[in-house]
């Protein structure tokens, strides 16, 4: 082979290579493609010239020049923490976002459920008879109740409620393996447990003593639990209608999605855990630990609102495999 004719010929396009890459951070879309073509053609070139020449000037530029264009069509690998922070602004906040009616259906349906329970057992004596003896119903809205939030330090209380609240959300979580079939009976059992508390309580006139222990943290770490349901909840929808997608990429995609709310209720429950060891039971009075409960809660929702909206109207989904790199873009 000719290589001096080789090299007139093709030397127009690895010029050409080498400034687009040089501005590969301000290209236009056609460029971008012209880019990953010259890429491409520029690679054959470099193979065909290291088994045809022994010039290593002319090897050196190629290789170096074919290198320089794998990065930019590439994409060099995102930092950390700009991925963490990509994160808790995109990926967490649109997937809570776009299953918003999910969760805040499962919150309203366990509601209705917590109430009713709690109605049933406040007007029924015959129903608290059921559930324990006097004394044991006794213990329990005197003493039990409101010693649970004090009974240990702190710092080893938040620990322990940290790893139960992240129980009872994985529960929900792992049932979206199942396609979210358990969820339902989770909800309930839940709903109907605060219920029976909730009625017992306001039925010995400790009405004031449930609410003022309970809303300060449940308020935020039930949301979480909601959320976990909703999430799965979907996922099990999907089953039944992927809508334009195959079944199979919109399961991979909503399963992605159930990982990152996982991953992200971790920090919305450590908050969580972190109100209801410190605030719950403090010598606060109970509007202000109220008001603390209702403030995180209204934070959490305005940042679910505001980040999650703003990344679904600029077309994101959550979706982790579809994080951007540092590639070139228009």
């Amino acid at each position: 082979m000719d290589i001096d004719a080789f090299v007139a010929a093709h030397r127009p396009a690895w010029d050409r290579l080498e400034d687009l890459v040089r501005r590969r951070r301000h290209l236009a879309g056609a460029e971008v493609d012209e880019l990953v073509e010259l890429y491409q053609r520029v690679a054959t070139h470099l193979s065909v010239v290291r088994s045809a020449s022994t010039d290593a000037v002319l090897v050196g530029r190629l290789s170096s020049l074919v290198a320089r264009a794998r990065s930019a069509v590439t994409g060099a690998h995102t930092p950390a923490w700009r991925e963490a922070v990509r994160f808790f602004t995109v990926s967490f906040p649109v997937v809570a976002y776009r299953a918003r009616r999910w969760w805040l259906g499962a919150t309203l349906a366990s509601l209705v459920v917590a109430y009713v329970m709690g109605a049933w057992v406040a007007g029924n004596p015959d129903v608290q008879a059921a559930v324990g003896t006097p004394e044991e119903i006794r213990q329990l809205v005197e003493h039990d109740f409101a010693d649970y939030y004090s009974e240990n330090p702190a710092a080893s209380f938040a620990g322990q409620v940290w790893i139960n609240n992240a129980w009872v959300s994985a529960q929900v979580i792992i049932s979206a393996v199942l396609l979210g079939l358990p969820i339902p009976y989770i909800l309930w059992q839940n709903a109907a447990n605060a219920g029976l508390i909730g009625g017992l309580m306001t039925a010995h006139d400790k009405a004031d003593v449930f609410w003022g222990l309970i809303l300060p943290h449940g308020l935020l770490e039930l949301t979480a639990v909601f959320l976990a349901a909703g999430v799965g909840l979907r996922l099990g929808w999907t089953v039944i209608d992927p809508g334009p997608r195959r079944r199979g990429e919109a399961l991979a995609e909503q399963g992605r999605a159930v990982m990152s709310v996982a991953l992200g209720l971790v920090v919305v429950l450590f908050v969580s855990g972190l109100i209801e060891a410190g605030v719950t039971p403090s010598g606060l009075p109970t509007w202000a630990r109220i008001g603390i409960g209702v403030l995180a809660e209204v934070l959490f929702l305005a940042y679910v609102v505001v980040f999650g909206r703003r990344a679904a109207r600029a077309g994101e989904t959550g979706d982790i495999e579809r994080a951007p790199d540092l590639a070139p873009t228009a």
